[in-house]
């Protein structure tokens, strides 16, 4: 007999909390910064926060729109922030990469933790974390 396992959408409902913005925000970000959550019991695929909440809300999210987050915050799924689109209308809303408050880690673009190329702006703190993991594994490639 196989365990029963928690429906996706009571596991995220149960995971969110509430930022000072307004935000309902999911822990586990994907590269992007978008909250996810695995679909099955065990591995696989996985169903993005902010989609999964919003339908559970609203119902389907109409055939060929978006979501626009429009707070500008990935890891939010509060269904008050979120917005159908037309995928032509997210881009033109979208944040330019100079527009950005954080980088996709979470952490804020201040002028301490923030290093300017003349194509993008860079957290120091990932960059610093980069940099760590990178050594880490050269270490363990030279043993």
């Amino acid at each position: 007999m196989s365990k029963p396992t928690t429906p996706p959408i009571e596991r995220a409902l149960a995971r969110l909390t509430v930022a000072a913005s307004g935000c309902w925000e999911y822990p586990t970000l994907n590269e992007s910064g978008y909250g996810v959550i695995g679909a099955g019991p065990r591995g696989g695929k996985t169903i993005r926060v902010h989609r999964l909440v919003f339908e559970y809300v609203n119902g389907p999210i109409p055939d060929g729109l978006h979501l626009d987050h429009l707070c500008r915050n990935r890891a939010c799924a509060n269904p008050d922030h979120l917005e159908p689109v037309t995928a032509g209308e997210n881009v033109r809303r979208g944040e330019r990469k100079g527009n950005q408050a954080q980088c996709a880690q979470g952490h804020k673009f201040t002028p301490e933790n923030t290093r300017t190329t003349p194509r993008q702006r860079v957290c120091r703190e990932c960059e610093k974390q980069r940099g760590i993991e990178y050594r880490a594994r050269k270490r363990g490639n030279a043993a």
